[in-house]
C-alpha cells in the first residue's frame, strides 16, 4: 500500500494531529481562520496565466499583458480586493519583469509534482503543487508565490523544500538548485 504524503499534511500533522485525523483521515475541513483565499488564489492564476500563455517568440511582456490576465482571474473578488491585486500585481511586474531583458519560459507553472519514496519498506507518494519552475542556467529554480501580509519564512517551507527536493530529482533527474519565495504584497523576494 502507498500512502501519499505533502508538505501540507505532514505540517498539519506535526502542528494538531486532531486536525490531520479531522482533515484528511475524516474528511471534514474548516473554513479557513485567514479569511477569504479568494485574492491569493486570483494572483497566483493571473501569474499562472501571464507565464503559461506568453508568446515567448516576444522578449518580454508589456503591462497590458499581466493586466489582461489579471482581468481574467478576478470573478469572484470584490472590487477592493480587484483594486488591491492589481496594485499587487503591478508591483510585482515592476520588481521582477521590467528589469529583465527577457521573460524566460518556466518549465512549469501551477503544476503538479509526484514522486515516490521508499522508506523501511513503507512506500510513499510525494504529492505537491508548484507555483513555478524555471531553469535558471541550467539548475532547476522552484519559485513560490507569498500572498500573506506577513514576510516570515512559513515552517512548512523546510518540509515544502524537502519533499519538492525528493520529487524534483525524480521527475528532472536533477537536484533542486534553489528556492525562491516571493512575497506579492510586499514585493519582497527569499
Amino acid at each position: 500500500m502507498t500512502y501519499a504524503l505533502s508538505a501540507t499534511k505532514l505540517v498539519t500533522y506535526k502542528q494538531c494531529p486532531q486536525q490531520y485525523n479531522f482533515r484528511y483521515e475524516l474528511g471534514i475541513s474548516s473554513r479557513s481562520a485567514f479569511g477569504s483565499p479568494d485574492l491569493g488564489n486570483a494572483l497566483h492564476q493571473a501569474l499562472a496565466i501571464a507565464y503559461r500563455d506568453w508568446h515567448y517568440n516576444n522578449h518580454k511582456p508589456e503591462w497590458d499583458w499581466f493586466e489582461s490576465c489579471w482581468g481574467a482571474s478576478v470573478a469572484k473578488l470584490s472590487e477592493a480586493q480587484i483594486i488591491d491585486g492589481r496594485n499587487i500585481l503591478r508591483r510585482y511586474f515592476n520588481d521582477f519583469v521590467v528589469p529583465l531583458d527577457v521573460m524566460p519560459r518556466p518549465l512549469g507553472v501551477e503544476s503538479k509534482i509526484s514522486a515516490k519514496v521508499q522508506f523501511e519498506n513503507i512506500e510513499f507518494a510525494l504529492n505537491g503543487r508548484y507555483d513555478r519552475l524555471d531553469n535558471a542556467n541550467g539548475d532547476l529554480e522552484l519559485i513560490d508565490y507569498k500572498t500573506t501580509k506577513n514576510t516570515t519564512v512559513p515552517d512548512a517551507v523546510d518540509v515544502q523544500l524537502g519533499l519538492y527536493y525528493l520529487a524534483l530529482q525524480q521527475v528532472y533527474q536533477q537536484a533542486l538548485k534553489r528556492l525562491t519565495l516571493i512575497f506579492l504584497r510586499s514585493g519582497e523576494s527569499l
